[in-house]
């Protein structure tokens, strides 16, 4: 993995800051975050093919589309995402399953949480990959077995 594509959504530009702040602290490996201050404007992104993501964290409360229903439809786009909420409001937390979150990370932020679930995205990223990798592969040299079988064939008069 090269690269991780974070999306931080919080209607709090001060929030969004210490996030971002501790994620490049935390990184080993390159990581690209975009901010978005409304879960519309994240939403719209994903609508207009703007964007793409590996990770968004999404705080649960904010003015239009709260955390729960920015998830849901970020979803309808993308049902790999990894989501993680961040927030203050517990509450929530019965209700976001609906949208299979990875984690929850309560407000004030603490950095040996946020490290403990940056390294297990890492993890899981890593994982995926490996898997795409693997199926790719797959697939690749069973189409190499069928052109081999079909020349083999020809050759021995089969066909």
């Amino acid at each position: 993995m090269d690269m991780v594509n974070i999306a931080i959504c919080d209607d709090n530009i001060e929030h969004i800051s210490a996030l971002e702040k501790y994620l490049f602290e935390i990184s080993n490996i390159k990581i690209e975050c975009d901010a978005y201050l409304s879960g519309e404007s994240l939403v719209d992104a994903y609508k207009n093919n703007i964007e793409r993501y590996d990770v968004v964290f999404l705080d649960m409360e904010m003015r239009e589309l709260n955390g729960i229903e920015t998830a849901n439809l970020i979803r309808e786009f993308d049902e790999h995402i990894i989501i993680v909420f961040v927030t203050s409001h517990s509450e929530y937390m019965k209700e976001s399953f609906q949208c299979q979150p990875f984690r929850f990370i309560e407000k004030p932020l603490d950095y040996d949480e946020l490290k403990k679930v940056f390294y297990d995205i890492k993890d899981k990223l890593s994982k995926k990959e490996r898997f795409y990798r693997l199926r790719k592969t797959k697939r690749r040299s069973d189409c190499f077995a069928m052109i081999y079988y079909i020349v083999r064939a020809k050759r021995i008069g089969c066909g």
